[in-house]
């Protein structure tokens, strides 16, 4: 599975190129607001929503950010992994 990442969202592309799963991030200091968690319709189910956020945390410790979760999605995310703890902006 390949996301892509830009300057404010990090997604995966349908076969049209079309974003059917994001996340949007923020910000640009050092903190990025996680503030949406979306997964089409014909993707849900398969985890993908956890995915890209962990792709989020993942981009965030090679750009050395901090993420500030306020979707609820990622708030429960944050809440439950302990090894993203590292990146969350308290």
């Amino acid at each position: 599975m390949d996301f892509v990442v830009e300057k404010n969202r990090i997604y995966l592309p349908d076969e049209k190129g079309q974003a059917s799963a994001y996340v949007l991030l923020e910000g640009d200091g050092d903190v990025w607001n996680l503030t949406s968690t979306y997964v089409s319709d014909e993707q849900r189910g398969k985890g993908l929503a956890g995915k890209l956020v962990e792709a989020a945390v993942k981009e965030a410790r090679i750009q050395g950010k901090k993420i500030k979760p306020t979707c609820s999605y990622a708030v429960k995310a944050f809440e439950t992994k302990d090894e993203y703890s590292d990146v969350l902006f308290k």
